[in-house]
This record gives C-alpha cells, sequence and structure tokens, in this order.
C-alpha cells in the first residue's frame, strides 16, 4: 500500500505540469500565424489499472480502477473518467495536451512469453448537437455520428523483460498530443464529412470533451497516473 500511496503522490506532481508547458500550434494551414489560447483542462481523476485490492479510497482526489485478470494480452477499457466542456466560438482548430507521470510494475511471467507488455490510449468523445443530424454520416463508420466523433492517442508502449518477482515500479513521463490537432474545422470537412457550415457550426457550437483510457496488458502487475489535460485553440 505504501508503494501505491507514493505512486498517486507523484502523479499529482504531473498536474502542475500542464500550466508549465507552452501551447504548440498544430500543423494545420488555418492556425498558421494566430495565436494560441488556452481554454480549459480536464478535473484530475487518478487512473489505476490492476488488480482491486490496489485500489484503495483517494480522499483527496477522485479514483478510478480498472481491474486485471492477468491474462495474456488483456483487454481493458473505461470511459468518461472526467471531461472538459467548452462553451466559446472558436476558430479553426482544438488540440489536446497532457504530461502526465505513468508508474508501472511488472509481475514475474506465467507463460511462455518472458515479456510484460503494457499499451496505454487515452480516448476523447467529442460532444456537439450538430452531431445529433441523423443526416450526418460518419465515413469511418458507416453510421450516423451519433453526437460525437471518437479520438483516441497513444499514451505509451512499454516492453520489459520480466521473470521472478514483482518488479520495482519504473515511472514514465511522456508527452502526448496530436500531431494535426484533436479537432479542426479542415478534419471536419476532410476526413469526416462535414458541409463548411456544419463544420463553422460545430467549432462556433458547445462541445464536451470526455476522456477515457483504453489498453492492453500482459505481465502487467499495475499502473497508475492521473488522467487530465488541457485544450487549447486558436
Amino acid at each position: 500500500m505504501k508503494t501505491i500511496e507514493k505512486w498517486l503522490a507523484i502523479g499529482v506532481l504531473g498536474i502542475a505540469q500542464l500550466a508549465a508547458v507552452p501551447a504548440i500550434a498544430a500543423n494545420d494551414p488555418d492556425a498558421i500565424g494566430q495565436l494560441i489560447k488556452y481554454l480549459d483542462y480536464a478535473a484530475p481523476v487518478q487512473v489505476t489499472v490492476g488488480p482491486s485490492q490496489v485500489c484503495p479510497a483517494i480522499p483527496e482526489m477522485p479514483h478510478r480502477c480498472i481491474p486485471l485478470a492477468h491474462t495474456v494480452n488483456e483487454s481493458f477499457a473505461l470511459a468518461d473518467i472526467t471531461e472538459i466542456e467548452v462553451d466559446r466560438g472558436l476558430r479553426s482548430l482544438i488540440d489536446f495536451t497532457m504530461h502526465p507521470i505513468v508508474n508501472v510494475s511488472f509481475r514475474g511471467s506465467t507463460s511462455a512469453d518472458p515479456f510484460g507488455y503494457l499499451n496505454l490510449y487515452v480516448t476523447i468523445a467529442i460532444e456537439s448537437d450538430v452531431l445529433n443530424d441523423p443526416a450526418l454520416i460518419n465515413p469511418r463508420t458507416g453510421q450516423p455520428f451519433g453526437g460525437k466523433i471518437d479520438r483516441d492517442v497513444i499514451l505509451l508502449t512499454e516492453r520489459r523483460s520480466v521473470s521472478g518477482a514483482i518488479t520495482s515500479p519504473i515511472v514514465i513521463r511522456p508527452d502526448v498530443g496530436f500531431n494535426q490537432a484533436l479537432v479542426s474545422r479542415k478534419q471536419l470537412i476532410e476526413t469526416f464529412g462535414l458541409s463548411e457550415r456544419d463544420a463553422r457550426r460545430f467549432m462556433t457550437g458547445p462541445m464536451k470533451f470526455k476522456l477515457g483510457v483504453r489498453g492492453t496488458a500482459t505481465n502487467v502487475h499495475v499502473t497508475s497516473f492521473t488522467l487530465t489535460g488541457r485544450l487549447t485553440s486558436d
């Protein structure tokens, strides 16, 4: 338990980095030469992926636990962990960044595979009333958008040789962001098939960004990090 508490304390430090790292304009033609402004950040939530007994009650911070059964290449996912609401009109793009501190420990292999693997993604559901129109079809799925666009971004991919007892915690500090912005007016038109009018309505109307996590794990004992992030726009 002391180890877990230490991880949680370290993870909280990652929140301060949100304000310390300058925003970077996405590589979008509509944003070139524009000033990047801070919009808001998601309320931090501590996320632990591991056996249920390592998911303590955290009175200082909201906490979500994703249980692991410790099978090979086990998939896990949890949506709607924290969110950001934006109700101001925006110009051409929205970007998302986070700079978490991730703690991982691996367990001794009980299979023929002598390695531990962890693939971790942040999922973001972007909700907009514009996407509630059943006539608007998502070209990626062939179905109506249903009020949202789903995006995800890699948080980390880790591979370690494991044997014997549980490994000491590994601390990883990834930088997370989208190369071409989380969402932009250009993407809405060229990738998601919206008209110029609907793309502008999307960017200037209220939006909600719901953050979650998904991933796969093999021989992972536990991983813990603070899920938060900030939005910027031009």
